[in-house]
């Protein structure tokens, strides 16, 4: 509209007088021809030269508006004063214009986005975490219309509760807002509440894993007083598979004559199915120590792999297990052998990049270190007790 409005002069003969005004052709808004008029031309341009001015800082809208909406609008603004803005105005009036089958309350909104997530085949991981991370909200707003909850209460609850890191936080506030997100698709609220609210700058730190030494000392351990626990320890240290995945995976998944291990669709963290290598000594540990029929899971369950494995750690002489510590440790080592952190992330089933993974494990571990890693090999004396 770089030509618009247009000022011209307006001639008419009323009754033999000739009337002379002046035009302001606003051209067309909304399929209809806008026109004012003004008694002289420098009125007329004065007001063309406003309403460029509206139309540049607000749009066709600005000029679109008829006398009587722009009074309204004056009126609004004197009987709300300055405390209350005309937006939040508007955004209760059409929340409370949802149909009275789209009212629902926080907790039932909490409990059809559990229900959807399930629908769609998503981890009881993942859905755990959706559940836990901002669990105290839900119970404190479980009543309310999820509508009516807005940025100070958000902003208030996440004041009041204490995080172990700005990490933590931002998790919570991340599922928070796929919860608000949910809501809206749903038709339950108009506004997302954590729009407004900045989240934390993540920081990341670098990842705990075991030495060399400590690996074998509880490899060795476990030879001597629980070598039921030696596949899944294993594949934890020299495939890096996920804890969660290394849970469901069979006898079936491992082909020693392929030297590969399949994760599954359904086994994989995001349903992404990969093969990881079987690398010499992991070979060795699997063909020793291998036991059950192809559909059996590789080895036992989290509760009593966790107290079998504590066992483990005080014969060995190991104090800490860090957090990840099978995975973090095979990408520390893998890294520094290969010093490819392309192949570290492929066999890692990373879907991000590189980038983190080359930060975070990069200079961890020397090469030589990473040698005798990969040459923790099963004894030559001791047998499958299995």
């Amino acid at each position: 509209m770089k030509q618009w409005p247009r000022v011209r002069c307006r001639q008419r003969n009323c009754a033999g007088v000739l009337k002379v005004d002046w035009c302001i052709d606003l051209g067309k808004i909304s399929g209809k021809r806008v026109t004012e008029f003004r008694p002289t031309k420098t009125e007329a341009l004065d007001r063309a030269m406003e309403i460029r001015n509206d139309y540049k800082e607000m749009g066709e809208s600005a000029v679109a508006l008829t006398a009587e909406q722009k009074m309204a609008a004056v009126r609004a603004f004197q009987r709300l004063g300055e405390t209350i803005s005309l937006d939040k105005v508007v955004d209760l009036y059409l929340s409370v214009q949802i149909h009275s089958d789209k009212i629902k309350t926080v907790g039932s909104v909490q409990e059809e986005l559990i229900a959807s997530q399930r629908t769609k085949g998503l981890r009881e991981t993942s859905i755990s975490e959706t559940i836990c991370r901002y669990r105290k909200f839900v119970a404190l707003h479980e009543k309310r219309p999820v509508q009516e909850v807005t940025e100070t209460d958000v902003f208030n609850w996440l004041t009041q509760n204490k995080y172990t890191s700005q990490n933590t936080k931002a998790n919570a506030m991340r599922y928070l807002n796929i919860f608000f997100n949910f809501a809206i698709k749903r038709g339950y609220a108009t506004r997302n509440p954590m729009e407004s609210l900045d989240f934390p700058r993540r920081t990341y730190v670098m990842p705990e894993y075991l030495q060399g030494s400590d690996v074998e000392s509880i490899l060795r351990a476990a030879e001597n007083l629980a070598p039921a626990m030696i596949p899944k320890l294993a594949i934890g240290f020299f495939a890096g598979i996920r804890p969660e995945e290394l849970n469901k995976l069979t006898w079936g998944d491992v082909k020693l004559e392929a030297l590969l291990i399949t994760v599954r669709p359904e086994v994989a963290k995001c349903g992404v199915p990969r093969h990881v290598t079987i690398s010499p000594n992991l070979a060795g540990w699997l063909t020793r120590y291998r036991s059950g029929e192809s559909g059996d899971l590789i080895g036992p369950q989290t509760k009593a792999f966790n107290l079998k494995r504590s066992m483990l750690m005080k014969a060995a002489g190991v104090s800490k297990w860090p957090h990840d510590a099978m995975r973090h440790t095979f990408a520390t080592y893998h890294l520094a052998a290969f010093e490819d952190a392309g192949k570290t992330a492929f066999e890692l089933g990373h879907t991000n990049g590189v980038r983190l993974l080359y930060q975070h494990y990069r200079g961890l571990a020397t090469k030589t270190e990473a040698e005798r890693y990969w040459n923790i090999n099963v004894s030559e004396g001791i047998r499958n007790k299995n």
